[in-house]
C-alpha cells in the first residue's frame, strides 16, 4: 500500500469540511482550506517556478491584479480603506502562486477533490434542512425553506456558488464512474446540490445553475446518454415544480420581481428613497455593506430596481475617471457622494458597494484593473482547443455570473473561496502525472 496515500486524503478532507463549515462555522471554512494549502506543499520534494509557459499567465494576471490595487494607494485619499482593501486581497497573489508552484496532480487526487467536496456541500445542504425543517415544525411557514432564512449565516449567493460548482464536479463524475452505483450516487448529489441552489433563491445562482444544467446537459448529449439527460431535465423540473407548490406561488416572485424592475421606469427614484427631516444623510463612509435585500424598500421598489440604480451611479462615477479609477481606498466615498446627488439616500446611509465586482474594479483602478480581472479569471482555464476544453470554464463562468450581480472581492468570504476556486481549477487544468512511488 502506498505510504502516502493518507496525505493524499488530506487536501481533499480539508475541502470536504470547507464545504460543510459554510453555514455552520463561517471562519472554519477558512481555517480549513488555509490548512489545505499550507499542507499541499509538503507532499512534494520540489516546487516548480509559478512562471512556467503553463501557469504564466495566471500568476502574472493575479500579480498585476494587486499590484494595480497597490498603485491606486498613491492616488487615494482613504488610505485607511485601502490598506484594509489591500489585506482583504491578498489571497488573489497568495493562492495563484501557490497553486503555480504545484506538480501536477493526479487523477487519483482530481477525483478525490471532486468527491470530497461534494460530499462538504451534501453535508451543508443536509444540515440547512433540516434546521429549516425544525424551524417549520415550530412556527409552520414554508418560508424558512427559502432565501435568507434557509441560509442565515452567509449571503444565499456566496453559498450557492459553492452549490453550482458541487454541481460541476457531479456531472464530471458522471462520466468519469465506471459502475452504475457510482453514477447514480453521482446523480443523486447533484439533484440535492440543484436543490439547495433552488431553496436559496439567488438570482445569479438560479442563472449560474441553468448554466450548468445546460453544460451537463451538452456532455450526456455529446455523450450521446440519451436515458442521464432525461434523468436530469425530469429531476430539475420536479424540484422547480416542487419548489412552488411548497412556496404556493411566492418563488417565481423573486424572479418575476426581478424582469419586473428591469422593466418598470426608474426615473422617479426619490419616491423609493424619500429625504429625512433635516434633508440629508450621513455619509455611512466607515460602515460595513448592507444587502440590498434587508433595506426597508417601497413597494414599488425591490433590490432588482434598486441595483439597477446603484449600476447607473457607478457608470457615472467611471466616467469622473475611466482610465485611472479613484484609487484603492476612495470607491465607497464616491459612490456615496453619487448616491446623495442621485437622491439614493438610503444606498448612501448604508454606504452599499456597487453590487458588481466588474464596475467595483472599474471604480477602483480604470480600464486597466477592470482588464487584469477578467484575464485573471479566464487564464485559470487558458487551453486550447476550446470547444474540446470548455469544461474547464464552467468555474470561471459561474464565479463570472456572481461577480455580475455582487461585489464578492471586497468580503473575505467572496474572496476566499473565488481565489481559491480559480487556482484550483488551474490545478485541475494541468495534465496528470503518475502516482509518486516511495
Amino acid at each position: 500500500m502506498n505510504g502516502n496515500h493518507w496525505k493524499q486524503q488530506l487536501l481533499p478532507a480539508c475541502l470536504g469540511l470547507s464545504g460543510f463549515f459554510v453555514p455552520v462555522w463561517i471562519r472554519g471554512t477558512t481555517l480549513f482550506l488555509l490548512i489545505g494549502i499550507l499542507l499541499f506543499p509538503f507532499f512534494y520534494r520540489q516546487l516548480r517556478n509559478p512562471f512556467r509557459k503553463e501557469y504564466r499567465w495566471f500568476t502574472i494576471a493575479a500579480i498585476g491584479l494587486f499590484l494595480w490595487q497597490c498603485i491606486g494607494m498613491f492616488y487615494t485619499e482613504d488610505l485607511d480603506n485601502g490598506w484594509f482593501n489591500l489585506q482583504q486581497k491578498l489571497p488573489i497573489i497568495l493562492f495563484a502562486l501557490y497553486a503555480a508552484a504545484q506538480p501536477a496532480l493526479t487523477k487519483n487526487w482530481k477525483v478525490s477533490i471532486k468527491i470530497s467536496f461534494i460530499l462538504g456541500c451534501l453535508t451543508c445542504g443536509i444540515y440547512l434542512f433540516v434546521n429549516a425543517f425544525i424551524a417549520y415544525q415550530i412556527g409552520h411557514d414554508p418560508i424558512v425553506f427559502s432565501y435568507v432564512q434557509f441560509s442565515p449565516e452567509l449571503h444565499p449567493s456566496y453559498l450557492a456558488m459553492y452549490f453550482c460548482i458541487a454541481m460541476i464536479f457531479g456531472f464530471e463524475l458522471i462520466l468519469q464512474s465506471n459502475t452504475i452505483s457510482q453514477r447514480l450516487q453521482s446523480a443523486i448529489a447533484l439533484v440535492i446540490c440543484y436543490g439547495c441552489v433552488v431553496l436559496l433563491q439567488s438570482k445569479a445562482g438560479l442563472l449560474a445553475s441553468f448554466l450548468v444544467l445546460t453544460y451537463g446537459l451538452l456532455l450526456q448529449l455529446r455523450q450521446k446518454q440519451w436515458l442521464k439527460m432525461f434523468a436530469i431535465i425530469a429531476g430539475a423540473i420536479s424540484l422547480n415544480m416542487g419548489f412552488i407548490q411548497l412556496e404556493k406561488g411566492r418563488i417565481p416572485s423573486r424572479l418575476d420581481q426581478a424582469v419586473s424592475a428591469l422593466r418598470a421606469d426608474q426615473h422617479d427614484t426619490n419616491s423609493a428613497f424619500p429625504k429625512t427631516a433635516n434633508d440629508s444623510i450621513k455619509l455611512a463612509i466607515d460602515s460595513t455593506s448592507t444587502s440590498m435585500d434587508s433595506l426597508p424598500l417601497n413597494k414599488s421598489k425591490d433590490s432588482s430596481q434598486l441595483r439597477v440604480d446603484v449600476w447607473k451611479s457607478s457608470f457615472a462615477v467611471i466616467q469622473n475617471n475611466w482610465l485611472l479609477g479613484m484609487g484603492t481606498g476612495d470607491v465607497r466615498k464616491e459612490l456615496v457622494y453619487e448616491y446623495n446627488r442621485r437622491g439614493l439616500y438610503i444606498a448612501a446611509e448604508k454606504g452599499l458597494n456597487a453590487h458588481n465586482q466588474f464596475l467595483q474594479q472599474c471604480i477602483a483602478g480604470g480600464i486597466l484593473s477592470l482588464w487584469l480581472l477578467i484575464v485573471w479569471l479566464y487564464s485559470s482555464a487558458n487551453r486550447m482547443p476550446l470547444w474540446s476544453n470548455i469544461s474547464l470554464l464552467m468555474i470561471p463562468a459561474v464565479i463570472a455570473f456572481n461577480l455580475l450581480t455582487e461585489s464578492m472581492l471586497e468580503s473575505q468570504w467572496g474572496i476566499l473561496p473565488i481565489a481559491f476556486f480559480l487556482s484550483i481549477n488551474r490545478l485541475l487544468n494541468s495534465e496528470s502525472e503518475l502516482p509518486q512511488s516511495n
